[in-house]
């Protein structure tokens, strides 16, 4: 065999090598490549959450209104407390005050619970009491960003609250009620008497004399007394 037949066979034979491995390469390219599954968040750890403040108003805040046979009531949140089990549990109980303008506030406490589960986006929490669902992304060491329904009437929309685990400072704004008087607990009778309305003589007269003591008032000239050192 001469020299270029030789060198000819090991190009050819090359040449089909190169080939076989570009086919080769094509083949696996056809393979599809599972996506990369995105990292879900760590557990939350248990604790209790406390309402600070309420679509940007400190507590008590008001979170909705509506029209209630023509007048205005309004809605206000006084506290919220979210509790976080790490067992994949929560419960948050919430004390709302409703009042219509011109009447006393009503007091409307509320609990719901369900469960949480973190997700890829945040942790999102189902309620088993109530159609609402509200997922808390990125929370920091003090505080959680929730957007919820806190009233559950059409009209009302989600209010964003800021939860911190310290509880908010008193405010001077809060309603205090009475629980209990003279021992005894509410309704209880404080104070009873009789009231008599004047006959018309005595009220005529009293009016009459009503009138002479303005007149005589008006009338007296005031002299400044002396001081008791003889100074003015």
């Amino acid at each position: 065999m001469s020299t270029t037949h030789f060198i000819s066979g090991i190009t050819r034979a090359r040449t089909t090598v190169f080939v076989v491995a570009l086919l080769g390469l094509a083949a696996c390219s056809d393979t599809p490549i599972a996506p990369t599954p995105a990292p879900q968040l760590p557990p939350l750890a248990t604790g209790a959450w406390h309402l600070h403040i309420a679509d940007g108003q400190t507590l008590p805040a008001m979170v909705a209104h509506r029209l209630v046979n023509g007048k205005v009531e309004q809605t206000f949140v006084d506290s919220a407390v979210l509790l976080v089990n790490a067992n994949g549990t929560w419960q948050q109980t919430t004390h709302l005050n409703r009042a219509l303008i011109g009447l006393p506030a009503v007091d409307a406490p509320s609990i719901d619970a369900g469960t949480w589960s973190p997700t890829d986006s945040g942790y999102l929490f189902r309620s088993a009491m109530a159609n609402r669902d509200f997922v808390i992304r990125a929370p920091g060491a003090d505080s959680l960003r929730v957007t919820q329904r806190l009233v559950e009437f059409a009209e009302a929309g989600l209010v964003v609250g800021q939860f911190r685990r310290t509880r908010p400072p008193q405010s001077l704004a809060t309603t205090w009620r009475a629980l209990s008087a003279k021992g005894s607990a509410l309704p209880v009778l404080v104070e009873s008497y009789t009231h008599n309305a004047p006959r018309p003589e005595q009220a005529e007269r009293q009016r009459t004399m009503d009138r002479i003591e303005r007149t005589a008032a008006a009338r007296v000239n005031v002299v400044p007394e002396p001081c008791a050192d003889g100074h003015d």
